[in-house]
């Protein structure tokens, strides 16, 4: 989208596949000086969303202006138009108002994606054809295709006569009044734009080093949703769903108890919470054996068919034996001793792994001291034919050094003799 403002060009690039990427805008840019007073340094964009998550900036707030007249504090309740583009969820709308907001969303989106069509061919190096000319292939065009088929419907669900009575409103004008403040609340928008603008350009021509700061932001839906949701109190279902479902692999699998929630282990044994359930699902699905779930089945099977024996024979008899109330009871005392021990397991089960591992390092200790001993015992013996080595390096280096000497002699006396002579 490009903004011609006193002759001056400023190009807004939006983060689209098939747009040119960051590296050839940069590379098509004119070069600009360096300036000490900016620090030039990327900013990853977790840290920048987390920074201007959830803050606005409204530049009409300084002008004199009533309070409907602002971007999204249109009230439902209070018979006014929601405004566009904003959460239907959130705002209680009429069957008039969510018609006349859905048509206008597929307007602006039809022109959006004609202008990105636009510069899309002008890109490409195709701006000597006429306009309405479109390669087959721009996905751009079918998209805009879309959103025109889809206002055609919206159209023709406001014409359905059994939709009538529901689209009526008191307000005769409502889709009118809707666009007529849409139309002012942007031709406001574009004064403060050009406003801005002339202050800046005024600004750098009076400093051209003037200091200016920019700004790249990426919004995600799901997680300013999020983000508003922890600010305004409300509770977050996935995490609490998460935790729950945390819990319960963590007491299917026998969490370590003793050995992961000790104080002096708080911090050692820190994982992501993604990768924590991942890892206890793995584990969950290694104990579900196939044989094993094939002798529960069965142990299942036989269970409901005895169960149903049993209640066949109590709705057929009126009386039931005493012996037959007497193993039920018996039943039904093992499943409760079970039920309260069941509870114990996980923990029984940590300490049985950490007895495993003392045992472990235990029987493993005494052929480490054997090797250890085997070792200091190789070592000594080197260390003794090293020395052997070294005394007999030492008296070889005597006798050559006497030698050398009985040579030097015998040299210095034949040079004497012949000096004499």
């Amino acid at each position: 989208m490009d903004v011609r403002l006193e002759g001056e060009q400023i190009l807004y690039e939006t983060p689209d596949d098939d747009m040119r990427s960051f590296s050839d805008v940069q590379e098509s840019a004119p070069e600009e000086t360096p300036n000490p007073n900016i620090e030039q340094r990327s900013l990853a964009p977790e840290a920048a969303f987390e920074v201007f998550m959830g803050k606005r900036f409204d530049p009409l707030a300084g002008s004199a202006r009533s309070a409907a007249d602002r971007v999204g504090l249109f009230q439902a309740d209070a018979g006014k138009a929601p405004t566009v583009g904003s959460n239907p969820s959130s705002v209680l709308e009429s069957p008039l108002e969510r018609l006349t907001r859905l048509k206008l969303e597929v307007a602006q989106l039809t022109d959006d994606l004609k202008a990105i069509s636009a510069a899309k061919r002008q890109d490409d190096g195709k701006t000597d054809g006429p306009a309405t000319e479109e390669a087959p292939s721009d996905v751009w065009k079918g998209i805009r295709q879309e959103a025109e088929a889809v206002f055609q419907q919206l159209q023709e669900v406001a014409t359905t006569p059994e939709f009538k009575p529901l689209l009526e409103d008191s307000d005769a004008n409502a889709a009118d009044g809707v666009l007529t403040v849409q139309g002012e609340l942007s031709r406001k928008l574009v004064k403060e734009v050009q406003k801005i603008t002339q202050s800046q350009s005024s600004a750098t021509a009076d400093d051209p080093a003037a200091p200016s700061v920019s700004y790249e932001l990426l919004y995600h839906p799901a997680v300013a949703a999020a983000g508003r949701a922890a600010s305004s109190g409300a509770s977050r279902p996935e995490l609490s769903d998460l935790e729950k479902r945390l819990a319960k692999l963590e007491a299917a699998l026998g969490a370590d108890a003793v050995g992961e929630t000790a104080p002096e282990s708080v911090g050692k044994n820190v994982q992501p919470l993604v990768q924590r359930v991942q890892q206890l699902e793995q584990g969950a699905l290694g104990l579900a054996d196939e044989r094993r779930l094939r002798q529960l089945d069965a142990e299942a099977a036989r269970a409901r068919s005895s169960l149903q024996a049993l209640e066949q024979q109590r709705t057929s008899k009126a009386a039931v034996d005493a012996e037959h109330l007497k193993r039920v009871q018996g039943v039904f005392e093992k499943m409760q001793q079970w039920e309260a021990m069941a509870a114990d397991l996980p923990v029984l089960a940590a300490r049985l792994r950490i007895l495993q591992d003392l045992h472990t390092q235990s029987a493993d200790f005494a052929q480490r001291l054997h090797q250890l001993e085997a070792g200091s015992e190789g070592v000594t013996h080197l260390l003794k034919n090293d020395e052997a080595l070294l005394k007999k390096v030492e008296e070889g280096m005597v006798e050559n050094m006497k030698k050398i000497e009985q040579n030097v002699k015998f040299v210095d006396e034949k040079i004497a003799s012949v000096l004499n002579k």
